[in-house]
């Protein structure tokens, strides 16, 4: 009974962060502030070769997958699969809600304090979601097998990762503005406050010690 509580809990944590991910593609849109450095890759991808955000996005994934069962086996698992599926269709989704029932944010104050909001909710997402460690998303992947092959902290590892992604987003004509610079900089190190502070603690039922 404890193992398929615990096994819940990290389910749970899976889905949220799945959602918040697929949401916060949405909201970044919205602001006009530019997207994550993945999402900024990923539409670069998606009009370049013309097709709907959730499935350039599928692909993408599919081709980082092989990457990962090279070098990472070890990090994929029914997570990786959920995310990298549903973040894209999720997103596509939260955007056609949002455009049914609400207007397009125009208000410079109103966009920053989205902006800031959505960031905090994206860097939650993703660190509830590989602490359920049941899979990493695709992406994340390079991240951690870089982390595990340097011996460097995630923080910088995922900081190097969000910046090719925001270099090749602007090779190929992905939204590229300041929120993405910010998103490039600073989810790295917020992903793991969340980890250390927030989603540890609720996964083990006790305080985490901070990683170095």
């Amino acid at each position: 009974m404890k193992l398929d509580k615990h096994m819940a809990k990290r389910l749970s944590m899976m889905m949220l962060g799945v959602c918040c991910m697929g949401i916060a593609v949405t909201i970044y849109n919205k602001t006009r502030f530019g997207t994550d450095p993945f999402t900024c890759f990923n539409i670069g991808i998606s009009e370049t070769i013309h097709l709907q955000f959730g499935v350039s996005q599928l692909i993408v994934n599919c081709i980082v997958i092989i990457f990962g069962f090279i070098y990472g086996k070890h990090l994929i698992g029914i997570g990786t699969v959920i995310n990298m599926v549903g973040v894209g269709f999720i997103a596509d989704f939260c955007t056609s809600i949002y455009d049914k029932f609400f207007p397009d944010p125009e208000s410079l104050v109103v966009k920053i304090i989205m902006f800031v909001v959505i960031v905090i909710i994206h860097s939650f997402g993703g660190s509830i979601f590989f602490t359920a460690a049941l899979g990493v998303g695709a992406y994340d992947i390079l991240g951690f097998v870089l982390a595990e092959k340097t011996k460097i902290n995630y923080r910088w590892c995922r900081m190097a990762t969000d910046i090719f992604c925001v270099i090749g987003g602007i090779a190929l004509g992905g939204i590229v503005g300041i929120g993405t610079i910010v998103t490039a900089f600073f989810m790295g190190p917020l992903i793991q406050f969340f980890t250390d502070y927030v989603s540890l603690p609720f996964l083990n039922g006790k305080k985490a010690s901070k990683q170095s």
